[in-house]
C-alpha cells in the first residue's frame, strides 16, 4: 500500500503509537520521536459563553490539530456543592497581557 495514496486508506492507520510498537516488536531498543509542525501552527481555542456574552477563552497547551477535538462541558453545580479555590494567583498588569 502506498501511504501517499489518499484513495486507499488503511482501516487502521499508522499512528505514532503503532509505529513505536512496530519498531520495538521488530527489535528496536531506542527511538527518537520528534513532533514536526508548520511554523504557523497555532493552539486551538474555544470561548465559553453565557447569556450575558463571552466568559472565558480556553486554549490548548500546544499547537496542533489535536486541540480541535477537545470538548468542554459546563454544568450548573448541585445545590449542595461547595466551590473552592485552592490557589489564587495575582498577575501584574504586564503579565496579564
Amino acid at each position: 500500500m502506498d501511504p501517499s495514496d489518499t484513495t486507499h486508506r488503511a482501516a487502521n492507520p499508522l499512528t505514532l503509537v503503532r509505529a513505536l510498537e512496530t519498531g520495538f516488536c521488530a527489535g528496536a531498543t531506542t527511538v527518537y520521536a520528534v513532533r514536526v509542525a508548520d511554523a504557523t501552527a497555532a493552539a486551538a481555542t474555544a470561548t465559553v459563553t453565557s447569556a450575558s456574552g463571552p466568559n472565558v477563552i480556553l486554549s490548548a497547551n500546544s499547537p496542533g490539530s489535536w486541540g480541535g477535538a477537545l470538548t468542554v462541558d459546563v454544568a450548573k453545580p448541585l445545590a449542595d456543592a461547595i466551590l473552592t479555590v485552592p490557589d489564587v494567583i495575582t498577575l501584574a498588569a504586564d503579565q496579564a497581557a
